[in-house]
């Protein structure tokens, strides 16, 4: 879903749109829309065309918080520097104030998404703390040991 490269010492984040087709709304429905004579016919094909509209806007939304959410998790991470021993603390509310949305946004956005770097392939998730899940872990294991190893 993403790719993450280095340029100018600068690591970048890429999204797979450049791989995918441009999604538009057909030139002939908006021909056929502007040059209409029947008022229900333009009255159907503007609905339909303003729902499409709308998709193509929720299209793009969604793929500018996936990528501002990876490249928050890039610029707070020294994991893409020095691979996976240098991975540090970071929590989606740190990312969700950098980028002014709700928590539940940053969750959404990664979640069932993967990130390609030098390092290899990794779900977004795994540049996230799972504090809470340890703490929950160490309660449950009266020994100690860890329950939780990923």
């Amino acid at each position: 879903d993403v790719f993450v490269e280095e340029k100018e010492g600068r690591f970048q984040v890429r999204t797979r749109t450049s791989e995918r087709p441009a999604f538009q709304i057909s030139p002939y429905y908006r021909d056929l829309l502007a040059h209409s004579g029947e008022a229900e016919v333009r009255e159907y094909l503007g609905k339909k065309v303003r729902q499409a509209e709308n998709v193509l806007w929720a299209i793009g939304q969604r793929e500018s918080t996936l990528r501002r959410c990876a490249q928050a998790i890039v610029d707070h991470q020294a994991f893409f520097r020095g691979g996976p021993r240098f991975l540090s603390q970071l929590r989606m509310a740190d990312v969700a104030q950098d980028l002014d949305v709700h928590e539940s946004t940053v969750s959404r956005a990664v979640r069932e998404k993967y990130l390609q770097c030098v390092w290899g392939v990794y779900p977004l998730s795994y540049f996230f703390s799972r504090s809470a899940t340890a703490n929950s872990c160490s309660k449950s294991n009266a020994g100690g040991a860890a329950c939780c190893a990923s």
